[in-house]
């Protein structure tokens, strides 16, 4: 009985933690990413093509969009729509970005690409 008691009182902190992703809700709309350094961008995205403007730089880029899973999911560009400062964008490099958290406004995610060991942390918020 004692372990049992034991055992319960261990896995109640542990059942808090593991609460479920609504990844789903976050799949299509509008949304932004408010970054210090690179300003607000903008992000809509509808089925397999993400649009981003950075309000800054004033670049537009496409992208492919391509769900692994339920919460991952990879950018490929397809096209730079507007580039007014020339910036270099390798059409080869492939962003994977897994949602690491979910919130009633926002996600966390982690973003990667094939060409670079940094990870990027940022919270994307829904636009209203």
């Amino acid at each position: 009985m004692k372990y049992l008691l034991l055992g319960l009182l261990l896995s109640f902190p542990a059942l808090g933690f593991n609460q479920e992703k609504d990844c789903q809700r976050f799949k299509d709309g509008n949304f932004i990413i408010r970054d210090k350094r690179n300003g607000a961008i903008y992000l809509k995205r509808k089925g397999n093509l993400q649009i981003e403007t950075a309000e800054r730089d004033k670049v537009k880029l496409k992208f492919k969009v391509v769900w692994l899973d339920e919460c991952t999911y990879t950018l490929t560009l397809t096209k730079i729509a507007r580039n007014p400062q020339k910036i270099p964008f390798d059409k080869s490099m492939i962003l994977t970005v897994q949602i690491l958290e979910t919130k009633k406004n926002s996600y966390i995610q982690r973003s990667t690409s094939n060409k670079s060991e940094t990870e990027y942390e940022s919270e994307i918020f829904i636009m209203e």
